[in-house]
């Protein structure tokens, strides 16, 4: 039986830092940013904000940002509400009804950049598309910019269902 999940960030206090959590007990949640340090994602105003911090060069892309969510059980149905400023990137790996591993991504439309920009104010919804019979193990968004702020994201919701005929997760 399937079960939607949902993370909805708008109802976690602000201040609340992603470093190391686990939603759910199904999602662990780890943000990596300029600097190579961990944590910096925190709950604000009703969204996970994932801001970038400088790296020690000079150049486009001195800031940058990322977010990993591994989960700790099969799932499918993955549905994510982000924002950005700047197109970011998202990208999963999943194993198929056959066993192997499958690799995919797709653009989030940033609100400057995207082709075509998100409607005001600037929420999207992104579904991971994955093959029948098959479940995620992990996706990766990430962005880069010269301008701190440009390279940040937001979430403001996880969605996924849970579905017990996938047993769990085989390291």
């Amino acid at each position: 039986m399937k079960k939607t999940m949902i993370i909805d960030f708008t109802t976690i206090p602000d201040g609340t830092q992603t470093k190391g959590c686990l939603y759910l007990d199904i999602l662990y949640l780890e943000t990596i940013t300029g600097n190579g340090s961990f944590g910096n994602g925190i709950v604000y105003a009703g969204a996970l904000e994932v801001l970038p911090r400088p790296v020690q060069i000079s150049g486009p892309g001195d800031y940058w940002s990322h977010l990993t969510g591994v989960f700790v059980q099969p799932v499918t149905d993955v549905t994510i509400v982000a924002k950005t400023y700047r197109n970011s990137s998202c990208s999963y790996v999943g194993i198929d009804k056959h066993g192997a591993k499958f690799n995919s991504s797709l653009v989030i439309p940033g609100i400057i950049d995207g082709n075509p920009p998100p409607p005001d104010p600037g929420w999207i919804t992104i579904n991971l598309t994955i093959p029948d019979h098959s479940h995620l193990v992990s996706f990766h968004i990430s962005n880069k910019d010269p301008k701190p702020n440009d390279a940040a994201f937001w979430l403001k919701s996880i969605s996924f269902r849970r579905d017990n005929k996938f047993g769990p997760i085989k390291s």
